[in-house]
């Protein structure tokens, strides 16, 4: 059985667009990921893959000018 692991991105997206990096937030979970995540060293990589799933299909706001604010939220990292 796989623990949870409880982490969030803690970099505002404009650091880590001109940094390169970004921050987290990982609460140490003995057994997970997030152990894992929390034992690596300064200068260690950890690899990233391109966004999956298909997004929200904004075609789905119709008609557009009756929503001139679309405000949408998403959770989870997709870390394993």
């Amino acid at each position: 059985v796989e623990k949870p692991s409880f982490l969030a991105i803690a970099s505002p997206p404009s650091l880590a667009a001109s940094r390169g990096a970004f921050e987290f937030l990982v609460k140490s979970i003995a057994g997970s990921t997030a152990e894992i995540l929390c034992g690596l060293k300064k200068g260690e990589t950890v690899e990233l893959s391109a966004v999956m799933g298909n997004g929200f299909d904004m075609g789905r706001v119709d008609p557009p000018e009756e929503y001139p604010t679309v405000l949408i939220f998403a959770t989870g990292s997709g870390i394993r």
